[in-house]
């Protein structure tokens, strides 16, 4: 036992002291910090993506994990389940055992994507050489979907990034297995990646692994079956309803009808993909970085399904790369496109002989590195970061804003259901029972940002509000286009500050 110690402590050691000698610890540990800031102001001065959707639906699921054994969320009205199937978000509860706040969640999204670098950086080092993975693993790291995941506080991608970048740096290291299992977990994290579960198929074939390429098919179909058909309408009175968003795209309200209907109206399908200007910039922002080299590599199919069904979906908050939708591609596109060079200088070995087929390689790594860093730094004033560093009120609430939320809030006991618009919600996530605002009052207690609702700083000018307030509402406080209100049953509790 002794000497079983002292090896295990030496690997640890040789493991350590290689790690703090990589580039890519440093890339990592510059993304932590560098987002780490941009999340942490983001969060604390209440910026325009900071709310009780989805963050708060999402820290309600891991307080009920953490405390109560049952991820029900208020906001939802039912269990996280039954909206999208992410068992996943258990593995955060310990976390809020530690410390019971939504920013632990926002931190712990920004360390599992800066993570997801380190994936791609073994798998282009074991390609390309340390140097060259130290520059795309940089621009992997820059590129407009990991920036738009961590300006988008708290989602499940933080799971599937890293998970989908360990499954093909597993894959390119002959661990099939690891990679299969790594791939099936998906069905943890979202009932929809099951596809891309089902797709990973593809890549097991060509790589002539049978047994792993039937099981990932059924796996995937199978699972994502189960999931939409059972598991979600089992926690939700709603049943599965994202279905709903294809009825007038594709005509379709089943999966089976959705897929059939792709297969037989194929110009629709295409004019779906790419008929309108949304669309065509999220692929040029999606595959222009790598120089549209993924498009030559099968690693790409496994964004079919996921692009597929965000493009031919009717809600158009999907089709754009300003969300957190597109993490989970990532390195798939940068690992498609690396993958993507040898094969075409395959057909150049075609034509030349292997010396010069080599030399040419080695002269196309270099530049495709060039190029995609090149191409992201040119994309920077349209990504987050750079808009923040340019334009800092972008992602942040003004002082005066956060000044008055703080005040109002103030005034709201603890213990308590209390109904609120979106940005509102969060200071009052750790104390209270948030629920958003809906067709009926819910709680004994509101805070609505006015302006949130339509309408400008007057509370007359919100027919919402003066409608709670005939219902014997009392306004306790006004803050700005802050209000907070009270149910009359009860009485309000602090004078009326107008």
């Amino acid at each position: 036992m002794p000497t079983t110690i002292v090896i295990s402590v030496t690997r640890l050691r040789r493991a350590l002291s290689a790690a703090l000698r990589s580039p890519c610890s440093y890339l990592v540990a510059a993304a932590v910090l560098g987002y780490g800031a941009f999340a942490t102001l983001e969060y604390e001065r209440h910026g325009s993506a900071v709310g009780a959707v989805d963050l708060g639906i999402f820290y309600q699921a891991v307080q009920g994990w953490a405390f109560h054994g049952n991820p029900y969320v208020a906001i939802k009205g039912f269990s996280q389940l039954g909206d999208h199937f992410s068992p996943a978000w258990a593995v955060l509860a310990p976390l809020l055992w530690i410390y019971n706040s939504p920013y632990m969640l926002v931190l712990a999204q920004v360390v599992l994507l800066s993570l997801s670098g380190v994936p791609v950086y073994l798998a282009v080092r074991r390609m390309w050489g340390p140097w060259r993975a130290t520059g795309l693993t940089a621009a992997y790291l820059a590129s407009s979907g990991i920036q738009h995941a961590i300006a988008f506080p708290v989602h499940e991608v933080m799971f599937a990034t890293p998970i989908i970048a360990w499954a093909l740096e597993r894959m390119w290291a002959g661990r099939w297995t690891s990679a299969t299992v790594l791939m099936c977990s998906l069905c943890l994290v979202k009932e929809d990646l099951n596809l891309m579960t089902a797709a990973f198929a593809i890549l097991a074939l060509l790589g002539r692994k049978w047994r792993h390429a039937a099981f990932l098919a059924v796996w995937g179909a199978a699972l994502y079956l189960i999931t939409v058909k059972f598991l979600i309408p089992e926690f939700s009175p709603q049943g599965y309803t994202y279905l709903g968003q294809y009825t007038t795209t594709l005509h379709a309200s089943n999966s089976f009808q959705l897929f059939l209907n792709i297969i037989e109206h194929p110009r629709n399908t295409i004019h779906l993909l790419i008929g309108n200007h949304t669309k065509r910039e999220l692929w040029y922002i999606l595959f222009a970085p790598v120089a549209c080299l993924a498009l030559a590599s099968p690693i790409t199919l496994l964004a079919a399904p996921e692009l597929l069904s965000r493009l031919l979906s009717s809600d158009s908050a999907l089709w754009s790369s300003s969300f957190h939708y597109d993490a989970p591609l990532m390195p798939i596109i940068f690992l498609g496109a690396v993958d993507a060079l040898p094969r075409l200088g395959r057909i150049v070995a075609l034509y030349v002989d292997e010396a010069r087929t080599n030399q040419t390689l080695r002269w196309a790594s270099t530049g495709f590195v060039v190029i995609t860093l090149a191409m992201t730094l040119n994309l920077w004033d349209r990504l987050p970061i750079g808009t923040w560093l340019r334009k800092p009120s972008t992602y942040e609430a003004s002082a005066q804003w956060n000044q008055d939320l703080n005040e109002a809030v103030s005034v709201v006991p603890s213990g308590v259901t209390v109904e609120t618009t979106n940005r509102v919600g969060v200071p009052l996530l750790t104390r209270d029972t948030v629920t958003i605002t809906a067709d009926r009052p819910s709680g004994t207690w509101a805070v609505f940002d006015l302006t949130a609702l339509g309408g400008r700083t007057e509370v007359s000018s919100v027919p919402y509000v003066t409608a709670m307030l005939h219902d014997g509402w009392h306004l306790v406080r006004q803050d700005g286009s802050i209000v907070v209100l009270h149910d009359g049953a009860r009485g309000a509790t602090a004078p009326a500050n107008q």
